[in-house]
């Protein structure tokens, strides 16, 4: 399942400009096919992992499945962006469920000490997704066929429809009567978070496109979001209810830098995915889906690589601090280099900003997520038997809090990143008096100029190369963005506490308890 997640969210960015110009749709249309799914994931995550503690896991998961698989039919079937949005809207509510069900349901099934290692293994299958998802997609596109992107998840959720029902033991659910159970879950709480987010979203991605800035229907939405997340920190600090988001056992000085961290990942992670493929179909018209998607690899490949070579160094002699710092090391030189980036760049700088991002990515994914687990362990003893094991939902909160900042950044990255493009070309068209009269229309509808502009003649000093400089220069304001985010990360990870001598002996110690321990627990505890 969670490669099927990771599928689904690589291999739509390589097709996002075909998508567009086959149904007519305007780049903030194909924008809103990343945002809407990184949105409803971001929303439903929370919200899906507390139900599971009161309605189940499996129901829950098959939920979340459902979803997904509705999603991915209407995507498959539907002829306009209307359709589109929807189906990638119900695609980011599975989606939001399968990333925290998933990593919830290996926490109750696994004890602190093994828990790395599952870890691992599922971030394995993200690093393969990562890596297959943009080829696949390059191949189907540049085959003409769009619509097996939505087609190809259904096998996989019809496997997950046959094999959780009869096979998966999961986590009991509890005896305790529903209802009261419902009603002490934060809704309140809950629906400011989402009406906030959303209405935020919505006026930075209208900002200087389909409104001017200064227009009401850009500042009010975001004005009202600001109001409404001011309300529920608030509302969060002093309701008498259980909270959706559960920080209060990790508001500590490594918790904190952590989720920051991995929300800015997030944020690069989901820039490159949908502008990259752009910056290459402006910068060479002559490349096809697949020329674009085997330029990522030196990208895909690095994060994959030392995604694998950090986990297993980590796991070794446990400095995830050191391996967080050198992470952002990387990604922010990586992402310096980007800002050079021209129509005419070298392969030889591609290769180096895309394997310095990539190492960095690569040891942050697995280096952070063990900062937040392993921090999350030290609050508690840790299983001493099954009965404790069912009762402390500690860990499950740990690593849904590491998903949910995920998708947040992921959401807001794609966000921000979007809107700054759109507003940096508009900028750089009306400043030159031959593309002043297309300024306008390339920041609402750059998509469609971008498949003009390719069929133009080529030949330097032409009208397309000028375009191909312009919208080129427009994608450094973007860099500069994430590496200042980068860069802040990094600083902050600097207040993060390492592990200790004495902490790795007491991962040593507990190691040897829950093996000793491990006879006498239920059949669902691995």
């Amino acid at each position: 399942m969670n490669y099927m997640a990771a599928l689904d969210v690589t291999v739509l960015p390589i097709a996002s400009s075909t998508i567009a110009i086959q149904l007519q749709g305007s780049a903030l249309q194909t924008l809103w096919l990343g945002t809407s799914h990184t949105l409803a994931a971001t929303i439903f995550l929370p919200l899906f992992s507390t139900l599971s503690l009161i309605l189940g896991r499996k129901s829950m998961l098959l939920a979340a499945l459902a979803f997904f698989t509705v999603g991915s039919f209407v995507g498959a079937v539907t002829g306009n962006f209307t359709g589109l949005h929807l189906a990638r809207t119900l695609q980011g509510i599975g989606a939001g469920g399968i990333y925290a069900l998933s990593n919830v349901i290996v926490a109750d099934l696994v004890s602190i000490v093994d828990r790395r290692k599952w870890s691992a293994i599922f971030g394995a299958t993200w690093v393969i997704g990562a890596i297959t998802g943009p080829l696949i997609g390059g191949a189907l596109v540049q085959e003409g066929q769009w619509r097996w992107l939505f087609w190809i998840n259904l096998p996989f959720c019809l496997y997950g429809f046959a094999f959780f029902p009869l096979f998966a033991q999961f986590k009991n659910v509890s005896n305790d009567a529903i209802l009261p159970q419902l009603k002490k879950v934060d809704w309140i709480g809950y629906f400011l978070f989402a009406g906030s987010l959303t209405s935020i979203l919505l006026g930075l991605t209208w900002g200087g496109t389909l409104h001017p800035w200064n227009n009401v229907h850009t500042t009010l939405p975001i004005q009202l979001g600001l109001v409404g997340l001011l309300a529920f920190f608030v509302w969060s600090w002093f309701m008498p209810f259980d909270p959706i988001i559960r920080l209060g056992p990790f508001v500590n000085r490594t918790c904190l830098p952590a989720y920051f961290g991995v929300m800015v990942k997030g944020m690069v992670c989901f820039s490159f995915l949908y502008l990259l493929p752009l910056y290459f179909a402006v910068a060479n018209a002559e490349f096809t889906p697949m020329d674009i998607a085997a330029r990522l690899l030196p990208w895909t490949v690095s994060i994959g690589l030392f995604a694998v070579i950090t986990f297993f160094v980590i796991n070794k002699v446990g400095y995830w601090r050191v391996a967080t710092l050198l992470g952002f090391i990387f990604l922010t030189i990586g992402m310096a280099l980007l800002t050079l980036f021209t129509r005419t760049t070298s392969t030889g700088i591609w290769l180096s900003a895309a394997g310095l991002s990539g190492i960095g990515l690569g040891i942050l994914f697995p280096s952070l997520a063990m900062a937040s687990i392993s921090t999350s362990s030290s609050h508690s003893s840790g299983p001493s038997g099954p009965e404790e094991l069912k009762q402390d939902d500690l860990p499950s909160h740990a690593v849904t809090n590491v998903a949910f900042f995920n998708t947040l950044g992921q959401t807001i990255g794609l966000a921000i990143s979007g809107s700054i493009c759109q507003n940096a070309i508009y900028k750089t068209l009306v400043k030159n008096p031959l593309l002043e009269r297309m300024a306008l229309h390339a920041a609402t509808d750059a998509i469609q100029l971008v498949s003009k502009m390719r069929e133009m003649p080529g030949e330097d000093g032409t009208l397309r190369t000028v375009y191909q400089d312009a919208f080129c220069s427009s994608f450094r304001p973007v860099w500069i963005t994430l590496a200042a985010l980068s860069g802040a990360a990094l600083i902050a990870s600097f207040l993060m506490r390492g592990e200790s001598k004495e902490d790795e002996q007491k991962r040593k110690t507990l190691a040897a308890e829950v093996e000793m321990q491990r006879k006498d627990w239920p059949e669902w505890v691995v």
